[in-house]
């Protein structure tokens, strides 16, 4: 009996029909519309892939260039608030550079108390970047934070 029923199955779907049905236009037009819905929400997100992507890149060399410049200048001597290095321009107002300068102890590399420094200091370098090119300060966040060393030499 199934048998007799898989071949008249066969047999109905293979037959030599001139028109399509409305039971397969209806299948057709449902499998067009998932492929077509499902293309711009996966072009949103490689889309934002590639602007953190180019955010993170940007950022690094930032940083690389900001740590190049401060092992660049005189030693800044001072306690936890004044030491001050200059900052490198960014290349675009969607970016903000902070340089914190803290003296720490040469063996614990701990933050030395006010008015104390031997000579040796904790860079923190973190670049600020605004969320997909918003100007809103609210969508200000950072982008990396790297930390470094200076020595008095």
């Amino acid at each position: 009996m199934l048998k007799l029923r898989v071949k008249s199955f066969w047999k109905a779907l293979c037959r030599d029909t001139r028109g399509l049905t409305f039971v397969e236009i209806v299948v057709a037009l449902i499998v067009v519309g998932l492929l077509v819905g499902s293309v711009p929400p996966a072009m949103i997100a490689i889309m934002n892939a590639q602007t953190r992507q180019e955010e993170k890149r940007i950022a690094e060399i930032l940083t690389r260039n900001q740590f190049e410049f401060v092992k660049s200048q005189p030693y800044s001597w001072g306690n936890i608030s004044h030491p001050y290095y200059d900052e490198v321009p960014a290349p675009t107002e969607s970016f903000i550079i902070n340089v914190d300068a803290m003296p720490v102890y040469p063996d614990t590399y701990l933050p030395i108390l006010p008015n104390g420094d031997l000579g040796i200091q904790q860079i923190t370098i973190t670049v600020y970047g605004y969320h997909l090119q918003s100007e809103d300060p609210e969508d200000l966040k950072p982008l990396l934070t790297t930390r470094n060393y200076k020595v008095w030499r």
